[in-house]
């Protein structure tokens, strides 16, 4: 029996194909737009915040700068031939899940799910001979930035971004769930007139976009032309998918037997049009027999057979002559004007065929209405402007790829398409990458959010989702489940149990009757001691408990202002069993911690102490005073061991490096200087401040520096080279800055009654601490990083957990 016999009687009229409810009016699903991704919080000494994943972009809509195919090319590195592999279940670069695993025309495929931002792309992994033919991978790379280009459109698989995993660029494309059109050709659904009618103009439509864009697709086949589960026809792989070349003859695509590729012909055999065998240019003067509209339209032509027919009109379109058999052999109810569409679409002459998919849609659509009165739901697609939507995406991929100033155009351009109601997640990414670029601080972003985010075209979900994100960046947790709390399972649903590392206020500690003018954490942040006033008091961390008061130094505070008497500083040694302070009548006191006693005082200053420290074994002391002089103490003697000299004003701050060697010290001359312990000589000096440094920090290894000064900003320092790394700024007079997490981060105090964590890499302040009543004088952090004490403004003494 012939296959041309099994398909008459497989179409007779007692064997009509299964029904398919079509509805009567096309719902077109809203753009799915994409947002910066947050880090999935650890402890934060622990773990630094992950930067954006590098790559090379093969995109450009903001500017002239686009990079070509072969720029891109240049970043591959060839001599990796293969990708790493994955399994259902594995992570890729710790983010997409694998959900499922295909071979494809180009290699692999992954289903992966970001679950952060709740979509699953379809993840393209070029194989060993893609990526060893140069020339075939740059057409690849050329087409998907090509494809990018076609923006948003419900008809149309989007193309997200290339993206170089481990030296090896992947493809993010638009996964759709509900198979292909060749499954629906395999079970004919799309044998009914009212379903398949309605796919094909869908179809014509995505292809409308694409031509309109400058686009030719080449391979078109069923494979290529998915369909969701609802019915929707979205359109994929153009020119991905066209085949292999291999020793220089034709070859088999894996995956897929009817693809191949001979010298720069790209297509699949079955499908593609006479033109495409004669000469696979684009139609051009030079290449007047090139491909052009017409040939997509043949490519589709065969598969609206196989769709009605149930199989192709010819074998190959190369070779033969004459026309394609009469569709009313293959099927007697087929309509007179199906019958002539399906010929014209396939005629060998490509003057005969239509002439565009505009053409096409309207031919099919006079079909449908013919046999259903009423034009298919599909043939007036009332689109959105996605402008917003693509520009935001673009933005997206940029950040993906590294490329954060490209990025941020996309963004600022996004939001500008409606500065009224501007697009919710585009305000949210430009505000994300200000805010980690250190322009603006967290509570800027949450200020800017809660007044801007006023667009109804978003939900109130989508809102506290964004909302919730800035929240889980700043690590305030319980700031990100308050958001989400109206929608049962969401937060768990983002953040999952991996979400660690929340940092908030502890306690606070009440007792003093004035500011409080120092404070000093025990290396193991069991003991908390602080000064104001004539008086310092020990507390017990746990439970918040004063322990101990210590009184002995004369004078007074003014409840707004430092007291020329009071006591400005104190320290904790490393086992916490004494403690030193420092008062502004100019002498400086040792004390025991289990008893209170003053064992020892030092006296050397002609003013006021502002600077105390102990070293780790407790031998050693500085002090910082208004003579303009770091003084350096044995603490058995009180013998005052070296005098270092050369600041012009007040000496604020000091801080002995690790190895005992070196001191650094702040002054109100607006400068730093690092001395040699050993000689007294002043070995650099570290200019950049405008007004005065109130406090200095050396990193645990000794390179680097952090500084806080009245002129609002705090300045990373390289302590070999002298020069300022970078300034950080948000903060009105910072009193007091401590490293943390071997320099990582860094926390300030400053007169806006403020607390700020700082990620010393970028600039980011990523939280911002608020409670105190006053500004905050001092900042004290215990060995391990994990806890911070802060006084200040309010008579307050305050926790903080990292």
């Amino acid at each position: 029996m012939s296959l041309l016999h099994d398909l008459r009687n497989l179409f007779q009229k007692d064997k009509q194909p299964p029904v398919t409810t079509v509805k009567a009016k096309a719902e077109i699903p809203a753009p799915v737009t994409l947002v910066v991704p947050n880090p999935l919080h650890q402890d934060i000494p622990d773990q630094a915040k992950p930067s954006p994943a590098g790559g090379t972009i093969v995109r450009q809509v903001v500017d002239d700068q686009q990079p070509s195919p072969h720029e891109i090319l240049a970043h591959i590195d060839w001599a990796v031939k293969k990708a790493k592999t994955y399994r259902t279940g594995d992570l890729i670069e710790n983010r997409y899940k694998v959900e499922e695993v295909m071979s494809g025309a180009m290699g692999y495929v992954y289903i992966g799910r970001d679950a952060r931002q709740q979509i699953t792309f379809a993840i393209k992994q070029p194989k060993e001979s893609m990526l060893a033919d140069r020339d075939l991978f740059s057409r690849v790379l050329h087409e998907a930035d090509s494809w990018t280009g076609l923006g948003m459109h419900p008809n149309i698989a989007y193309c997200y971004f290339v993206k170089q995993i481990e030296d090896v660029p992947h493809i993010f494309i638009e996964y759709v769930g509900g198979g292909s059109l060749e499954e629906w050709i395999s079970d004919r659904r799309c044998a009914d007139y009212k379903v398949g009618l309605d796919m094909a103009i869908q179809f014509c439509n995505g292809l409308e976009r694409a031509h309109e864009r400058g686009m030719i697709h080449r391979d078109i086949k069923p494979r290529n032309i998915l369909v969701t589960k609802e019915g929707l026809v979205k359109v994929t792989d153009f020119g991905i998918a066209g085949g292999i070349k291999v020793g220089g003859k034709v070859g088999a695509i894996s995956g897929d037997q009817q693809g191949t590729r001979m010298g720069e012909m790209m297509g699949t055999l079955a499908y593609m049009s006479p033109e495409q065998f004669r000469d696979p240019r684009q139609k051009s003067a030079e290449a007047p027999e090139g491909v052009w509209y017409e040939s997509d339209v043949y490519s589709f032509g065969v598969c609206l057979w196989e769709m009605f027919c149930g199989r192709r009109p010819r074998e190959i379109s190369i070779g033969v002559t004459g026309d394609a058999p009469d569709p009313q052999i293959l099927r007697r109810d087929i309509p007179a004007g199906l019958r002539t569409l399906l010929l014209s679409s396939v005629d060998l002459d490509r003057g005969k065929r239509p002439q565009d998919f505009s053409e096409l849609r309207e031919k099919l659509n006079g079909i449908y209405r013919y046999l259903y009165g009423s034009d298919a739901p599909h043939y007036q697609l009332e689109l959105h402007d996605t402008t917003a939507d693509e520009l935001n995406n673009q933005g997206y991929s940029y950040y993906e790829l590294g490329k954060k100033e490209e990025a941020r155009k996309c963004f600022e351009a996004a939001v500008k398409v409606n500065n009224t109601n501007p697009h919710p997640k585009a305000l949210f990414n430009l505000l994300l990458l200000q805010w980690r670029a250190g322009e603006i601080d967290d509570m800027e972003v949450l200020n800017r959010i809660y007044n801007r985010f006023t667009n109804p075209s978003f939900s109130n979900e989508t809102i506290a989702e964004l909302l919730a994100f800035i929240h889980a960046e700043r690590y305030d947790l319980e700031s990100a489940k308050e958001e989400l709390k109206e929608y049962a399972g969401k937060y768990e649903e983002l953040f999952g149990l991996s979400m660690s590392g929340s940092i908030g206020w502890i306690r606070t500690f009440k007792g003093h009757s004035g500011y409080v003018n120092s404070v000093s954490l025990s290396a193991d942040g069991r003991y908390a001691i602080s000064a104001a006033g004539r008086m310092l008091k020990l507390w017990e961390v746990s439970s918040g408990q004063c322990l101990r008061t210590f009184e002995g130094h004369s004078g007074s505070v003014d409840s707004v202002s430092l007291n020329i008497d009071s006591v400005d500083s104190v320290s904790l040694n490393i086992d916490g069993q004494y403690a030193l302070s420092g008062c502004n009548d100019g002498t400086i006191r040792l004390w025991e911690m289990s008893t209170g006693k003053c064992l020892r005082t030092f006296e050397g200053h002609r003013y006021g102490v502002a600077s105390v420290s102990l070293t780790a074994d407790g031998r050693y002391a500085l002090s910082g005073g208004g003579d303009k002089t770091l003084k350096l103490w044995e603490v058995s003697t009180g013998k005052c061991l070296r005098t270092f000299e050369g600041h012009s004003d007040r000496v604020s701050s000091g801080s002995l490096s690790a190895d005992g060697k070196y001191v650094l010290s702040g002054s109100f001359d607006a400068t730093l200087k690092l001395w040699d312990v050993s000689t007294g000589k002043c070995l650099r000096t570290f200019e950049g401040h405008r007004g005065n440094v109130n406090s200095v920090s050396l990193s645990a290894d000794g390179k680097y520096a952090i500084s806080g000064s009245a002129d609002g900003t705090l300045k990373l320092w390289d302590i070999s080279t002298g020069l300022c790394l970078r300034t950080f700024e948000g903060s009105q007079k910072v009193y007091s800055v401590c490293l943390i997490a071997e320099g990582r981060y860094a926390i300030s105090g400053s007169w806006r009654n403020t607390l700020k964590l700082w990620e010393v890499s970028t600039g980011q302040c990523l939280r911002t601490f608020e409670g105190h009543s006053g500004y905050v004088n001092s900042v004290s952090l215990s060995a391990d990083g994990k806890y911070a004490l802060s006084g200040g403004g309010g008579s307050n003494s305050g926790a903080v957990e990292y």
